[in-house]
């Protein structure tokens, strides 16, 4: 794969360590400790749960650093790192077409 948009989990660690390109979301993690390793990673993060890091300690019946991150509110920044990989020849200009794809109705 050229590209493995994920959440923090192991595959993002294998990806990063075969050099593929990843676009990770972090939630009950930390990504100051657990980012993958490399330079060609995208961590997108978002302290929603003011208990966040909990480490999967959650005191709640849903981990909503997760569940509250919307693909509107970020959308814009995947979106931007797409065009920044095409644009240091690290992804192909075929990702911008594809990503033309509305998500929730509002994609810039």
């Amino acid at each position: 794969a050229d590209l493995l948009i994920c959440n923090d989990s192991g595959p993002m660690h294998m990806a990063a360590a075969l050099g593929t390109l990843t676009l990770s979301f972090f939630g009950p993690g930390d990504a100051r400790v657990f980012r993958p390793w490399g330079v060609h990673h995208k961590i997108i993060e978002r302290d929603l749960c003011r208990y966040r890091p909990c480490f999967d300690n959650c005191r709640f019946d849903q981990n909503y650093c997760l569940t509250k991150l919307l693909p509107t509110e970020v959308w814009p920044e995947i979106l931007q790192q797409f065009h920044d990989w095409v644009s240091q020849g690290k992804l192909s200009q075929g990702i911008l077409r594809r990503s033309e794809v509305q998500i929730g109705g509002s994609v810039p």
